[in-house]
């Protein structure tokens, strides 16, 4: 791309152009890197979706004084306010070297955790965690109560809960009464469900995915059917059921990141986990192909550029 410079001029530092072009270089370079990592906004509530790579996670984790450490995937509070994971230093038993990474505008944290498989709330505290019960583990929740026999969460989002058990089907619940079902979702044996809540509206996205064996494959088995249903609850309702249901297009296949503020929903297209993602606007139906970066997700913008400064 030329700007106006011909070959073989020089630039004297009088020559009032030089600044000019300097500038526009500099906006363009700015520009060029806010690209790869924002993929849409931002929204009228000021979030963006952000695009993360395994190679800034790694970045970030070596600049915070950890290398070559087993993490989690990444994940977010409800409101897109901090993103956050786990990083084990320790031994499989050790969980005295447990550490919560969580990025905020205002930067990068390690709070220690001491604790072993967990999912962090909100305020990036405990909501349940994994502890010795009589001569098993159970799950305890932030209020002291423990899961129900059996119970296992699958996922936590604002105030809410999502809970699976060998034998019955995925249900949700609040976090401080995790036995009282607001909503259950029957399905196959393989049901992925992703949730996500604004106050007391809580959408979900229940995949179902029905296998057969595989003629073709000696012991293997392969997708018979599948489908990817959106619900959306409002509880502040006496109804339980939910307000909005409805099956999405063949070509989707997981829900994995919502911004319910505006309805855009990210699309995993390949139910095996391939990444082959698009942006979907439930309201109008509209779409666009995004990158294949691993993580992403919706954030408050000043979020979003402390992470892109974190990670250069």
């Amino acid at each position: 791309m030329r700007f106006g410079i011909r070959a073989g001029q020089k630039l004297e530092i009088g020559d009032m152009r030089w600044p000019l072009v300097y500038s526009s270089l500099l906006v363009l370079v700015l520009l060029c890197g806010c690209e790869r990592h924002i993929e849409f906004g931002p929204t009228p509530k000021g979030k963006v979706l952000l695009a993360i790579s395994f190679e800034e996670r790694g970045r970030l984790l070596e600049r915070l004084g950890f290398t070559n450490l087993p993490c989690s995937s990444l994940g977010r509070d409800s409101k897109g306010n901090r993103l956050f994971w786990s990083v084990s230093a320790g031994g499989e038993q050790d969980t005295n070297k447990e550490f919560l990474i969580v990025v905020t505008a205002q930067g990068a944290h390690v709070k220690p955790w001491g604790i072993g498989n967990l999912w962090p709330s909100d305020e990036g505290e405990l909501a349940v965690w994994q502890e010795k019960k009589g001569k098993g583990f159970g799950y305890r929740m932030q209020n002291g109560e423990w899961l129900p026999e059996g119970g296992h969460p699958e996922e936590v989002a604002g105030d809410w809960i999502l809970l699976s058990s060998l034998g019955r089907n995925q249900w949700l619940a609040k976090r401080d009464t995790p036995s009282v079902v607001a909503a259950e979702f029957p399905g196959p044996e393989d049901t992925r469900i992703h949730v996500f809540t604004d106050g007391q509206d809580v959408h979900v996205f229940v995949t179902r995915i029905w296998w057969v064996p595989d003629p073709n494959a000696k012991g293997g088995y392969a997708v018979d059917k599948e489908s990817l249903e959106y619900q959306l609850f409002d509880f502040s309702r006496k109804e339980r059921q939910p307000v909005r249901k409805t099956t999405l297009p063949s070509w989707t296949a997981c829900g994995v990141e919502m911004d319910p503020e505006t309805g855009m929903v990210v699309i995993n297209s390949s139910p095996s986990g391939w990444r082959s993602y698009t942006l979907l606007d439930l309201n109008t139906g509209k779409r666009k192909a995004l990158s294949d970066s691993p993580w992403k997700f919706f954030v408050k913008k000043e979020v979003a550029q402390k992470w892109i400064e974190l990670t250069k």
